[in-house]
């Protein structure tokens, strides 16, 4: 019994042994799940760990998931790292050497950034010459490794599908980053976006490529905390996915945190630093020396009220002015609650309707040639949308 006792021990340590050998062809065998895995003195990881591994990703050209390709988002200081392959026993270091490079140009709904395209090889490294925030995508079919320097940002109705980008905190490092926007008002739908884009392609560096990754993240956003300031509003991290969206009285004023730390990878959050308050409720008025009121002309002291709508038509709520005489060279401005705090000039109006007996006086709104009119304002406050519509009374 003793000696088949000592067998036994000497099996289970030759098992152990086998385990933790070094392979003469690569780096000793690391104890975590298959997967590919960051690693490096430019990356955050030394040893493969759960926040470093690569996931799989969709194609965006088709929406579906793309079993050979994954790709990663970390920060990455300056110098070099490389993608450790683990599957069982077998564990290698995969680099590789740079075949082209994709200049930014933002076309084909690319983002604005450059892209660098490189053939994988074992035992090799790619060298990071610029610390900032990186996107890594690996696809092994089409056998290429693209590596792009990013800046996040926002991009929906808050400001007209354009982008707004996210400052990144002070001191943010391998550890952590932290980016942000600040005073973002939120009605629509939005995303979140690097660089200007919506995709990159993998296979080609045009919009010719049959496989791309996306560029952006939507998703869902759970909102807790009501319509009060400090409300958050946590959001899911889809790539590609649907369009993010604040419904009812959810919308407001935000800060906006996008968020990687060595523990948890990326989060996101948005905290409501200004409630909304329903458009329809808001007195508006414009006021100026533009109009009269009995015989005397105002003077910047005096509001003349718009008449509030009942509801919006399709988010759209439409404020009125009858039978208002608007006097030569006189100059006006739409103002809320009869207050500064919030007013609108020239610049913040389209203009229709007679449009053209109207002319911008720094800000101010100015009028050519005495007229009777009508006024219309409509207020798109989905898309935070103001029109000044000017139709002459016969």
């Amino acid at each position: 019994m003793k000696t088949l006792k000592m067998m036994m021990m000497l099996v289970a340590v030759s098992i152990v042994a086998f385990a933790c050998k070094k392979d003469d062809d690569g780096p000793a065998p690391t104890p975590v799940e298959d997967g590919i895995y960051l690693v490096g003195e430019a990356s955050p990881f030394t040893e493969p760990a759960l926040q470093g591994q690569f996931t799989t990703t969709k194609n965006e050209k088709d929406g579906t998931v793309r079993a050979s390709m994954s790709e990663i988002y970390a920060p990455m200081t300056a110098g070099t790292f490389s993608l450790r392959m683990v599957a069982g026993a077998s564990v290698s270091n995969v680099g590789g050497t740079l075949v082209k490079t994709y200049n930014g140009s933002g076309g084909d709904d690319q983002p604005k950034c450059v892209a660098n395209y490189y053939t994988p090889g074992d035992n090799m490294t790619i060298t990071i010459a610029e610390a900032g925030f990186y996107h890594i995508v690996y696809d092994q079919e089409l056998n290429v490794i693209v590596v792009a320097k990013v800046d996040w940002g926002l991009r929906g109705s808050m400001n007209g599908w354009g982008f707004t980008k996210f400052d990144v905190a002070e001191g943010s490092d391998k550890n952590t980053y932290t980016m942000t926007a600040t005073g973002v008002k939120v009605m629509g739908d939005f995303k979140m976006a690097y660089s200007t884009g919506w995709k990159l392609g993998i296979d080609d560096t045009t919009g010719a490529a049959n496989v791309k990754v996306n560029t952006n993240f939507g998703g869902t956003v759970t909102y807790t905390g009501g319509n009060v300031v400090g409300a958050i509003g946590t959001m899911t991290l889809e790539a590609g996915g649907d369009n993010y969206t604040a419904p009812g009285m959810d919308k407001g004023t935000y800060t906006f945190e996008l968020k990687w730390t060595k523990e948890n990878g990326l989060t996101a959050k948005m905290t409501k630093t200004a409630p909304f308050v329903d458009p329809g409720v808001e007195t508006y008025s414009i006021i100026g020396n533009a109009f009269k009121v009995a015989d005397t002309t105002s003077a910047w002291d005096y509001d003349k009220d718009f008449t509030k709508p009942s509801a919006a038509v399709n988010d759209v709520y439409t404020y009125t002015i009858s039978n208002i005489i608007l006097l030569a060279n006189g100059e006006f401005k739409v103002r809320q609650d009869h207050d500064w705090g919030v007013n609108f000039g020239y610049d913040n109006f389209t203009l229709a309707g007679d449009k053209a007996n109207f002319e911008n006086n720094n800000g101010n709104i100015k009028v050519k040639t005495e007229k009777t009119y009508n006024i219309t304002m409509d207020y798109d406050w989905k898309n935070d949308k103001r029109t000044l519509t000017f139709t002459v009374v016969e």
